[in-house]
């Protein structure tokens, strides 16, 4: 999808994102085509394919780049990672961006190696907003915000993609995932977007897990995860940009399938009887039930 691309590397040059390292696996033009900037580096996958071995393209390409202990993001085209201005701040006298920022401050990132992110899938705040390939940004701005209901609660916490992705911590995933609670899919809304990099280290195919040597990343109770804008919902909205799942394991290409085919009408309808907040760029703390 080439028209998140300027937005996506103007929003990660802010954040302080010195080299961007894209791998171009049959987009819609040719991403070499495009001047991107000096800054940005294109590589097309000779052997593979997206669905089995878009970690190992990714693995190979951080080995022969990323130096041991640099910070390294790993976030899709339609995903935009906020760093919550509690960080910026504190150091905006010394002009430092907002990277460096977080990896001076995060306790995260010294303790644990990586920073979990949580994706929020937004929507515009009702169906009269028309959103488009060139207004997304400014008009995709709430998210679901739910409260729990005993039901529902019962059957979301016991999925097993959410015991992986959030054990005790289910709520935090609950409240936000606006693909539950409009098309009753179970999706894997963590992510670890952020890392201090190894040579051991292993990426789960959507980034939903980190492992390093016997070690497997998972949401602790004394760390904070970063909110990251998700945009897949445009695909819905816009007549045009439907996904081609193929690409997707079994179970993320019924989902996706699901959502897909469904009618914007039944989207909105959905919608519009949400709970549902603005989006605003703030930590979110793990939290348990009750």
């Amino acid at each position: 999808m080439n028209f998140f691309l300027d937005s996506w590397l103007s929003h990660y040059r802010s954040l302080g994102v010195k080299r961007f390292i894209i791998v171009d696996d049959q987009s819609d033009l040719p991403l070499i085509d495009l001047n991107l900037g000096s800054d940005v580096y294109i590589f097309k996958p000779v052997i593979g394919n997206f669905k089995n071995f878009k970690a190992f393209w990714l693995q190979c390409l951080m080995r022969k780049y990323q130096v041991p202990g640099s910070l390294c993001l790993c976030v899709d085209s339609d995903e935009y990672l906020d760093i919550p201005k509690s960080i910026i701040s504190v150091n905006a006298d010394l002009q430092e961006n907002p990277l460096d920022s977080l990896l001076k401050q995060s306790s995260s990132l010294s303790k644990y190696g990586y920073i979990p992110g949580l994706l929020i899938d937004l929507m515009p705040e009702n169906e009269l907003i028309q959103v488009t390939t060139q207004n997304f940004i400014d008009t995709m701005n709430y998210h679901a915000y739910v409260q729990g209901k005993v039901d529902e609660e019962n059957e979301y916490k016991g999925h097993s993609s959410i015991k992986w992705a959030f054990g005790d911590y289910w709520e935090t995933a609950y409240r936000y995932d606006l693909r539950y609670h409009v098309y009753r899919t179970f999706d894997c809304m963590r992510k670890f977007p952020v890392f201090i990099y190894s040579h051991d280290i292993e990426l789960n195919q959507g980034f939903h897990s980190l492992a390093r040597g016997f070690g497997i990343s998972k949401l602790q109770n004394d760390e904070y995860i970063l909110p990251i804008r998700h945009y897949k919902m445009i695909k819905v909205l816009v007549e045009g940009l439907r996904l081609n799942v193929d690409g997707y394991f079994d179970r993320t290409a019924e989902n996706l399938s699901r959502i897909y085919n469904s009618s914007v009408n039944y989207t909105f309808y959905k919608w519009k009887n949400l709970e549902k907040r603005v989006y605003k760029a703030a930590y979110i703390k793990p939290s348990l039930h009750g």
